[in-house]
């Protein structure tokens, strides 16, 4: 649907008008074009209303109208919700600003939320919005989950990196923490540094994601100090790191975040993107190898090593050779589309993996 306009809205809160202990709602209005801040004043007049709401879910995804108004309204009628433990708010506009984000991220003191998902996608966050938006977190008291998406906002730098991370440095009971730069090509290794430092506090955290895709002034130096962090405290379950398309990266890159993976014999689920990585040769998959080897409880692995035109059929064997100590294994998808293997190593690996459920995706010209 790429249009629905207010009648529609008022239809909607017609019937759930009898519908007042709802304890999940979830409305998706992405791509229509017709959605506005007034079609969206209506639309939280109906959120107001349910107070029994525990979870609320709204998406605004390439709706290009909504400005700032629609997050000072959205935070009067969440504030009305004492219940709300779970809010996932995805907006991509190049109309939200700092004063929007810190409206409706002030607007939860006081909620007992365990789970917030905010994307805000293209928005034109900058320092200041950052270090309100991490100072308003920091406040609930009962908030375990933080996905912060912030991916191709040209204003996150490295000191926005850095007075977003300085405050949630100050919640050392986050289990589980996504951030998303996905296309913030201001973030360097200097803000890759602010963020190891300052997150090396969470020490209840089990659950961590940083993409990093197409940050393109990343060098290995910042994948040292993402090592450093693993290097840690920290002792986690699940790790997902995605730096697709930073093209500094190569086999040093490789080796450094070896070390710190082979410090974390708890990890359950690693996803590791490489993708278009094209310094990234056999020597690098040599060393995030010798990582793998210590990783026995890895349950499950996602590798994406897709257009690395230098990992070869060497590397794929050295591969092979080390998923034979992760026993506990059940879950593999390998991306080695456009390297240099053969079909024959091809088939060598995927006769290793008969009993769990496998995907691996190939050069087309096998």
């Amino acid at each position: 649907m790429t249009r629905i306009e207010v009648e529609g809205v008022i239809a909607l809160k017609q019937s759930l008008a009898n519908s007042q202990k709802l304890s999940h709602l979830a409305l998706d209005f992405s791509n229509c074009s017709t959605v506005t801040d007034d079609f969206n004043t209506t639309l939280f007049e109906l959120i107001f209303q349910l107070k029994d709401l525990g979870d609320l879910q709204l998406k605004f995804w390439s709706c290009n109208q909504v400005s700032d108004l629609t997050l000072f309204n959205l935070g009067k009628a969440v504030e009305n919700l004492k219940l709300l433990q779970k809010l996932v708010i995805q907006l991509q506009s190049n109309k939200i600003t700092d004063s929007g984000i810190h409206s409706l991220a002030s607007s939860l003191q006081g909620l007992p939320l365990k789970k917030i998902d905010f994307n805000f996608n293209r928005s034109c966050i900058t320092e200041t919005g950052a270090r309100n938006l991490g100072q308003s977190l920091l406040l609930l008291i009962d908030l375990k989950t933080i996905s912060l998406r912030l991916s191709q906002c040209d204003g996150m730098t490295d000191e926005t990196v850095k007075a977003l991370t300085e405050k949630l440095a100050g919640k050392p009971e986050i289990e589980s923490l996504c951030l998303d730069f996905w296309g913030c090509k201001k973030i360097t290794d200097s803000g890759l540094r602010n963020l190891s430092q300052n997150l090396k506090t969470l020490e209840k955290l089990k659950d961590f994601s940083l993409n990093l895709r197409l940050c393109t002034e990343i060098t290995n130096k910042g994948i040292e100090e993402i090592s450093n962090l693993l290097q840690g405290s920290l002792q986690l379950k699940k790790i997902m790191l995605n730096f697709h398309s930073c093209s500094n990266l190569g086999d040093e890159a490789c080796k450094m975040l070896s070390v710190g993976l082979s410090n974390q014999p708890n990890l359950s689920s690693l996803n590791l993107n490489f993708g278009q990585c094209h310094k990234v040769t056999d020597i690098g998959l040599y060393q995030l190898c010798n990582g793998l080897k210590l990783l026995v409880n890895l349950e499950s692995l996602n590798l994406i090593l897709s257009w690395c035109h230098q990992i070869t059929n060497s590397g794929l064997r050295e591969l092979n050779s080390s998923m034979a100590y992760a026993r506990n294994l059940s879950y593999l998808n390998l991306d080695l589309n456009m390297a240099a293997i053969s079909w024959v190593e091809v088939q060598n690996f995927a006769n290793r993996f008969k009993k769990i459920e496998f995907f691996m995706k190939i050069p087309a010209r096998l």
